[in-house]
């Protein structure tokens, strides 16, 4: 196991890597777990969240204040589709509805009084979906997220959006490049509400938990405040191998919430997160062979994880109010658990 660094594969591991993880490119869909809503109306927010390792979508059966979306949007709530309809033109496969084309729609406008959605698959469709206000308070926005590629390119990356409601319709305010697997809003004493993310750094499975503040934008995306950094490599170990003595792992983010502080004075931010780790002994391989069958076969894929040892992690970070601050404790232990060294 190799903290904080990207690996460098050839295309077509990379594209196998990918289909492996996704499911993209093959004529599956990718199923993505339901989770709790998670509600950005008051100070405390609990969210259950999905597989970091797999397409995930935070679900919810109503999107409302600070709900994520989810089921790849499978015939989306009535308040999503209108946002959808108001910032792109939309398209619709089986029960995939989503924009015609990638962020920020130059190639897909939407039209006023246009109710048509066209009969293909949608080129973006959001698996994050989160409402709430994050450039000031009392706003209406939402922000929308994919954690996969967006088209058909397998060298693409996942596209971020925010939209603001202007008491009319909703609008475009900006849009950048990443692949964003989880949100949620902690909201600041002023009413202004933080994200936190989960986002896939590149084409390896190298995550990074962030801190988003969309008061301070740059190039469309919003500062982002670096909590903690892993790399999931379970997976890709079964099909390219690792180094000898290295660990191999794959984590699933268990819940993040705002409590109270332990012994009183303020608020923390709690993420759980479960990691599986462990050097690639013979239960592992046994595992890998069956994983690498069924790609080949085009099956379910085994959970390769459960044969390393498990470990549950609380990273806590304070919060002010304001701004999260340095982990107090969880950070420096996970990646202790995940360091190849003794």
């Amino acid at each position: 196991m190799r903290l904080f660094a990207n690996v460098v594969l050839d295309n077509c591991v990379v594209a196998l890597l990918i289909l492996a993880l996704t499911g993209c490119g093959t004529s599956r869909v990718p199923t993505r777990p339901t989770s709790e809503a998670s509600s950005s109306a008051s100070p405390t927010t609990v969210t259950t969240a999905s597989p970091l390792v797999t397409v995930t979508a935070l679900a919810s059966a109503a999107v409302s204040e600070g709900t994520d979306a989810g089921e790849a949007l499978t015939e989306p709530p009535r308040k999503l589709h209108a946002v959808l309809r108001q910032l792109c033109g939309l398209a619709k496969q089986g029960d995939r509805l989503g924009c015609s084309c990638c962020p920020p729609f130059e190639d897909c406008p939407a039209k006023p009084g246009d109710r048509s959605v066209a009969a293909t698959e949608p080129a973006w469709t959001p698996q994050v979906v989160h409402f709430g206000s994050f450039t000031a308070p009392g706003v209406e926005e939402v922000v929308l997220g994919s954690d996969f590629s967006c088209g058909h390119n397998l060298g693409s990356y996942g596209r971020v959006v925010l939209a603001r409601y202007n008491g009319a319709r909703w609008r475009l305010s900006s849009s950048f490049i990443d692949s964003l697997q989880h949100a949620t809003s902690i909201v600041r004493d002023d009413g202004r509400a933080l994200l936190v993310v989960v986002a896939l750094l590149g084409k390896t499975p190298f995550y990074r938990l962030q801190a988003w503040d969309y008061s301070q934008v740059k190039d469309g995306r919003p500062k982002a405040t670096e909590l903690a950094s892993w790399v999931d490599d379970a997976r890709k170990s079964c099909i390219v191998g690792s180094a000898p003595g290295d660990k191999v792992s794959e984590s699933k983010l268990v819940s993040v919430e705002l409590a109270d502080r332990k012994g009183g004075g303020g608020k923390e931010v709690v993420v759980t997160v479960d990691v599986h780790a462990g050097l690639p002994d013979a239960k592992f391989k046994r595992a890998c062979k069956g994983f690498n069958d069924a790609l080949e076969k085009d099956s379910t894929e085994p959970d390769v994880a459960a044969a390393l040892p498990k470990k549950r992690f609380r990273l806590v970070f304070p919060f002010d109010g304001k701004t999260l601050g340095v982990s107090t404790s969880g950070v420096r232990e996970m990646n202790a658990f995940l360091s190849t060294s003794p």
